[in-house]
């Protein structure tokens, strides 16, 4: 298919990018965790081929059809614009599909007439659906019988969006060239109503563009009613019979989407309409002015009423900035004709506030505003318009031609929702491309790079000919690219390709930093390079490493570090044997899970440590590092520490109240614990049994002690057993069998009960 990610081809200039980070940025790469949808198996996740995502909610409703929900999107450069996924729209779907034939005979609304879910929906086979298929369950009354069943509904795929962005820097030909074709996810449905039928699918691309689309295909209208004989009201389909030319009715496909605006979740939203038009006096003849103007209140649009082509809007969340300051946004793109003979389908857009009655855009089916339509909702809608729903009409005028059979073409309907200022900059920048913001003099990401780009390698400077123990290592960064910035520079120092490290006196190694460096005689025999990282608040960070300086002396070998670890148990404290080899002497520190059990100094080779006996059951990772000596070097070895559970203390029971067979009773059990150890926590069962007659009760143990109900007994002699069922640090046990009487009256007699594991 197409490039996995955004493609750099470069044309006859090499341009090194080092490390890939935005300084005072995380990688482009990394994404935050989000909390889910909370819509169980309706939830669509799809991670695009360059890294972007959406998720939502996909549902089919049994008269809507296509409803999705809870859209949201996370662009492929991670937490570079934001954490995570944000929300575009909280609802959208079909909300009516007005179809009136141009012979003025007949018309329908296909949705709140006959519906796109139910017996409408069309099974996604494997021809239709050539991504996943994902079923529905459905239960609808059909000729008077109750069907129920579960089908392939929705279908989820990602298809190609063609070439996405190009630029190449230099009219000739030459230097670098920037290439992206894009992906989108796909979700679709279809529906067939008679002998039309219909595809709603819905684009999500990687740039966060929304398509929203609505395809007819299926067969032209059969009968005399939809052939009439006036070539004003259709289009000659076929050769004549007996002399006479039938004409396939030709109309309208109205079709209305219900868009329920979530920028950001905005709890207040706004809707700006703006207009371009020729000042009275500008500069030229070609000047053109744009002006900007708040929707205050609902609204209808009507071409040529009320706007001209020029004409767009979007919703805003002014409490939602990107990284630039500006306020997020979506923008309706919707280029398409409108129906003017009927009063529903003039305007090209309405916009109300969000109202749970206002379903359908006409003919509402929902009993708390019947019947009304989308002129009905403004005209009663008098509040400040704060939570936008946009009804877009999407009309296509179909005049038949005789390729429609058979079976029709499809043909399509559809707008967009497009982000503006959603995010900074495209949201698959490139490192190369990312300082690109706003006013620039040019772009040449070979004379003026954004990547921090180093021209002359770094150095190291001695202040001696002989480079041994005590000598002083300064560093010089080298020459780097300032055409756009001056940049920090930070320094890392290495030892025969390796970070070289301190160990301090709490035991924790760390890396040498900073421009100088004093050889150490660990160096000894051993090549010394520095690593200059270059960055800057707003552009990519790059690396160089110096060339490397011969330290004199013997090289240090490498010993052996060994670990025995028996398994422990919690509350017995453990014990660890750390050994190196050659029966060295320095220093050594045991890390435990990464916790620093401190540093020791080494006899013949050996030191002790102690695990602590309050050391949770579970497998740790045990790491003892060798911080070396004048001859030997550092070294580290890691092995897997096992602690097991504890067995508790006695488990007694006590009856605080006797149950009988009109009352219910009452016992409370404490499990003891070791001394200075956490008290056991989790369950306990109590069996109370005679015969083949069995009761039982549990309860929750908290610090040590659980109440147990008792049930209603009978008489006779009973046998209990209270079972304690274990928790993260303990062993289950279970007391001894007890066996007491009960009487009718006074219920169980001994009072207490002790056993052990």
């Amino acid at each position: 298919m197409r490039s996995p990610s955004p493609a750099r081809v470069a044309v006859g200039v090499a341009t090194a990018v080092a490390g890939g980070l935005l300084a005072g940025g995380a990688a482009p790469a990394a994404h935050s965790e989000a909390p889910g949808l909370g819509c169980g198996d309706a939830l669509v996740e799809k991670t695009l081929e360059n890294g972007a995502a959406w998720r939502m909610c996909a549902r089919i409703h049994p008269i809507k059809g296509l409803v999705l929900e809870k859209v949201e999107f996370r662009p492929a450069t991670g937490d570079y614009e934001y954490e995570g996924y944000k929300r575009v729209i909280d609802q959208l779907y079909l909300a009516q599909l007005n179809v009136p034939y141009d012979t003025g005979a007949i018309q329908y609304n296909d949705i709140t007439e006959y519906g796109f879910g139910d017996e409408h929906l069309v099974e996604q086979s494997p021809e239709l659906c050539p991504g996943e298929a994902r079923d529905v369950t459905q239960s609808f009354m059909l000729f008077g019988e109750l069907i129920e069943r579960t089908m392939p509904g929705i279908c989820v795929d990602e298809v190609g969006t063609g070439l996405a962005t190009h630029s190449q820097e230099r009219l000739s030909g030459g230097g670098p060239r920037f290439v992206e074709h894009g992906t989108g996810l796909e979700v679709s449905s279809v529906s067939k109503i008679s002998w039309y039928e219909y595809q709603q699918k819905v684009t999500f691309d990687d740039h966060g563009q929304i398509d929203v689309g609505l395809g007819a295909t299926g067969d032209v209208a059969p009968g005399a009613m939809f052939f009439p004989t006036a070539p004003e009201e259709g289009w000659p389909l076929g050769s004549a019979t007996e002399g006479e030319q039938r004409y396939g009715a030709s109309h309208w496909h109205n079709a209305i989407y219900r868009v329920d605006f979530g920028v950001d979740s905005g709890e207040h939203q706004r809707v700006e309409r703006w207009d371009y038009a020729r000042p009275p006096e500008g500069p030229s003849s070609w000047t053109v002015h744009g002006r900007g103007t708040v929707e205050d209140a609902a609204f209808s649009s009507i071409p040529g009423d009320d706007h001209n082509e020029l004409t767009w809007w979007r919703v805003v969340n002014p409490d939602s900035l990107n990284k630039d300051g500006h306020a997020r946004s979506y923008e309706l793109v919707n280029r398409n004709p409108v129906d003017h003979f009927a009063s529903v389908t003039q305007p090209l857009v309405t916009f109300t506030n969000k109202r749970d009655c206002e379903e359908y855009a006409s003919d509402n089916l929902n009993p708390g505003c019947p019947n009304d339509s989308i002129l009905d909702y403004v005209a009663n809608d008098d509040a400040p318009l704060t939570d936008p729903v946009a009804w877009v009409n999407v009309a296509f005028h179909h005049v038949d031609r005789d390729e429609d059979q058979s079976p029709m073409q499809v043909h399509w309907q559809r707008f967009q929702l497009v982000p503006r200022d959603f995010f900074a900059q495209t949201p698959s920048i490139t490192p190369e491309r990312s300082c690109v913001n706003g006013f620039d003099e040019g772009v040449d990401t070979s004379a003026r790079p954004c990547v921090a780009t180093n021209q002359v390698r770094p150095s190291i400077e001695t202040d001696r000919a002989t480079v041994d123990t005590g000598t002083i290592m300064t560093a010089d960064p080298g020459t780097w690219n300032t055409a756009r910035t001056r940049w920090d520079y930070s320094y890392m120092w290495f030892r025969n390709g390796a970070p070289i490290t301190t160990v301090g006196e709490d035991g924790v190694a760390r890396p040498a930093l900073g421009p100088t460096y004093v050889v150490t005689p660990a160096d000894a025999g051993a090549r010394v390079t520095v690593k200059v990282t270059a960055s800057q608040v707003g552009f990519p960070s790059g690396t160089a490493e110096s060339v490397a300086v011969q330290v004199v002396g013997r090289p240090r070998s490498t010993p052996t570090v060994g670990l025995a670890a028996p398994a422990g148990a919690y509350g017995r404290a453990g014990t660890v044997t750390v050994t190196v080899s050659n029966s060295a002497t320095g220093t050594v520190t045991l890390t435990l899970n990464g916790r620093s059990l401190g540093a020791k100094t080494l006899s013949r080779g050996r030191t002790l440590y102690s695990i602590p006996r309050t050391t949770t059951p579970g497998r740790w990772t045990l790491r003892a590092s060798y911080h070396g000596n004048t001859t030997l070097n550092t070294a580290t070895r890691t092995t897997t520490y096992t602690v097991t559970k504890a067995r508790p203390g006695t488990v007694k029971t006590k009856i605080t109240k006797k149950p009988s067979s009109r009352k219910k009773g009452k016992a409370t059990i404490t499990i003891a614990r070791p001394t200075g150890l956490t008290a056991p926590r989790g369950k306990v069962t109590l069996v109370l049994k005679k015969g083949s007659k069995k009761l039982k009760t549990t309860a929750t143990v908290r610090n040590g002690k659980a109440t147990v109900k008792l049930p209603k007994t009978t008489r006779g002699t009973w046998k209990i057993t209270t079972t304690y069922t274990g928790d993260t640090r303990y062993t289950p046990a279970r007391s001894v069998v007890i066996r007491l009487r009960a009487t009718s009256e006074k219920g169980l007699k001994q009072p207490t009960v002790e056993g052990r594991h």
